[in-house]
């Protein structure tokens, strides 16, 4: 898939396999559709993009889940926007 130059801070839609495969679900809307999540491009090559997901983080009790990021290299072809 030929894609515009991605530069740090541009966000980029992921494919439903990065939903898989950061959160371990494969979920879908209502008509069959994968969810598809966002992501910061944070470096980006000719073969992949390294990109920064938030996500919420898991807290031991009393504390609640917190708001966090996680950063994951993905493959150009797991991008499907920016």
């Amino acid at each position: 898939m030929t894609m515009k130059f991605m530069q740090r801070g541009d966000v980029v839609r992921l494919a439903g396999s990065m939903m898989r495969a950061e959160f371990g679900l494969a979920l879908c809307d209502d008509d069959g559709e994968v969810l598809e999540i966002d992501g910061r491009v944070i470096t980006a090559n000719e073969r992949t993009v390294n990109v920064m997901i938030r996500r919420m983080l898991p807290c031991r009790y009393p504390l609640k889940d917190l708001e966090g990021t996680v950063m994951r290299w993905v493959k150009r072809d797991e991008v499907l926007g920016v």
